[in-house]
């Protein structure tokens, strides 16, 4: 299953963050802006996390135990989105710790010291710098590995899925979230569209 996710209306200009801390700023010569709205043309919107939120409820999942590795770099945590499962670890890596920067990441997950790792699913969940709280991801913490996030443009690619019937919801940390049901046909492609609006 594939489409692309637009924005309803203009995106809003991204704001220039304020940084307040000398060794973060020393990194950032042209400043830092918060790439919350990344359109294109068609107002195609990128880093919009797109999921199956029904249809699945009576499969098996296997336990998954993938290290996944979250970045602070020059102001930002990357990647600004992604999903994970219960089991996954998360390794957060400070490529600023040269230049003296330090972070350290906020979350609700398990603290296993130099990693984290959640235990169930939550739903999507902020990530946060307590040093630095305009450093932020979310993470899609989800039973199944049925998630996909849009790249530029709004496209996104969700992994095979068995025939049936099911809903796919799309969410983005400035919009309110849209949901439509799909048929998945035993064989051939299937495209959903999916349209998001502006939390005010």
């Amino acid at each position: 299953m594939r489409g692309v996710v637009r924005l309803e209306e203009p995106a809003p200009p991204n704001t220039r963050v304020v940084v307040q801390d000398d060794r973060l700023d020393r990194l950032l010569p042209d400043g830092l802006v918060d790439e919350r709205y990344v359109v294109d043309a068609d107002r195609g919107l990128k880093d919009v996390f797109v999921y199956v939120s029904g249809g699945h409820e009576d499969w098996v999942y296997r336990p998954r135990t993938d290290v996944r590795t979250l970045e602070f770099r020059r102001g930002r945590l990357l990647p600004r989105i992604f999903g994970v499962q219960p089991g996954e670890t998360l390794a957060c890596v400070n490529a600023d710790a040269d230049a003296g920067v330090e972070h350290r990441l906020r979350s609700t997950a398990v603290d296993l010291g130099d990693r984290l790792r959640y235990d169930r699913a939550k739903g999507i969940e902020a990530l946060t710098c307590e040093r630095h709280p305009f450093e932020r991801a979310w993470a899609g913490v989800l039973e199944h590995p049925l998630w996909s996030v849009t790249a530029f443009g709004g496209m996104y690619e969700l992994p095979k899925m068995p025939p049936g019937r099911y809903r796919i919801t799309a969410w983005h940390e400035g919009c309110f979230p849209a949901s439509a049901d799909v048929d998945v046909p035993p064989e051939g492609n299937v495209t959903l569209d999916l349209s998001l609006r502006l939390r005010p």
